[in-house]
């Protein structure tokens, strides 16, 4: 169980991982090491006109409302009855937390990794590319107006309870680990570290 305070830091530990890669990159189209399908695009936000500045808040709006959502559903009940049922959260509850967020914005959006925990958390394709530079957000436009964008995600210090290497991971987290994904690769990380990433598509404006 984890104390308010800590819960609290988890958030802002959140919150600071996110801004500061959504912040503090940007890619130069010219020098990407991607592939993207057929009919798809590597842009920087320098290149968006209206319309896909419009498409990009959109995307913004939707990652920011999952993340803090999901965030603040797992440091509550981490307090409460610890990170074992946290587990459960991701397990039970983030698939659900995901596709309201989904309808409410009117998106596709999920999280993946290269090392994944939930064998559902299947990146689109056109994201798979965008993943050869860890570490930098990237956007990307479709043949019929699609736009995609991809944030990392890094490791926060208390992420580590769930995440970390095996002498890290909190009280009961292994055993639950083994019942709910046991074909889990998503442990072994260290704080700071790109665990992931968050990938909104947003449809072609109207």
């Amino acid at each position: 169980m984890i104390s308010c305070k800590d819960a609290r830091w988890l958030l802002v530990t959140f919150a600071f991982a996110t801004l500061a890669v959504s912040v503090g990159c940007k890619r130069d189209p010219s020098s990407a090491r991607v592939t993207l399908p057929q009919g798809w695009s590597l842009v920087s936000a320098d290149e968006l006109d209206g319309a896909r500045r419009e498409q990009m808040k959109l995307a913004d709006s939707a990652r920011a409302e999952l993340a803090t959502r999901l965030m603040q559903r797992v440091a509550q009940v981490s307090q409460a009855d610890g990170f074992s049922a946290a587990v459960e959260v991701c397990h039970g509850e983030a698939p659900k937390i995901a596709a309201e967020v989904a309808a409410k914005h009117r998106v596709a959006i999920g999280r993946t990794s290269s090392r994944l925990r939930n064998p559902s958390n299947l990146a689109p394709v056109w994201s798979e590319a965008l993943f050869n530079e860890p570490g930098e957000p990237a956007i990307a436009v479709g043949p019929h107006g699609e736009f995609g964008v991809v944030h990392p995600i890094v490791l926060g210090e208390l992420c580590a309870n769930c995440h970390g290497a095996a002498d890290k991971l909190a009280p009961g987290v292994a055993e639950i680990l083994t019942q709910r994904y046991p074909d889990d690769r998503a442990t072994g990380y260290a704080p700071g570290e790109l665990r992931g990433w968050f990938w909104v598509e947003v449809p072609k404006s109207r």
